[in-house]
């Protein structure tokens, strides 16, 4: 297994679509609210990728384990998002109580959608804009 890379979201969620297909945001019924718990042996390859994403996460900038803080250090902002699906699922299967270097699941996932939603640029600061006139 691949650790900590962009290529783990990627697995996950080709392992959700395809061995896991009703719990995919893509079923054909409406997943959500998804199942709790989730049995960890129906889904022991996401609870992998889940765990492994977890021993690599990089330590949240803050003082809470839930201040905003990325499941990856790879310079993309989409890369750590493409986890969050197996991190919930693994929150569902073994809950928030079961920590990896002091994080949950859930606390995990929340620092990502803050990351996310309060710390990535939504421009680059170098990309510079000229309006030329007539255009």
């Amino acid at each position: 297994m691949l650790i900590c890379r962009w290529e783990n979201g990627t697995l996950a969620q080709c392992i959700i679509e395809r061995e896991h297909a009703t719990l995919s945001v893509f079923a054909a019924t409406n997943p959500f609210p998804l199942p709790d718990p989730i049995p960890s042996d129906s889904i022991p390859r996401i609870l992998s990728l889940a765990e492994a994403t977890l021993q690599n996460r990089p330590d949240a900038q803050g003082s809470s384990v839930t201040s905003p803080g990325s499941l990856l250090e790879d310079g993309s902002s989409a890369d750590p998002c493409s986890l969050l699906p197996a991190v919930m699922l693994a929150d569902r299967s073994v809950g928030n109580d079961e920590t990896i270097r002091g994080v949950g699941y859930a606390d995990a996932a929340v620092a990502q959608i803050r990351y996310t939603l309060e710390e990535v640029p939504r421009v680059c600061s170098w990309i510079q804009f000229e309006v030329k006139a007539g255009s």
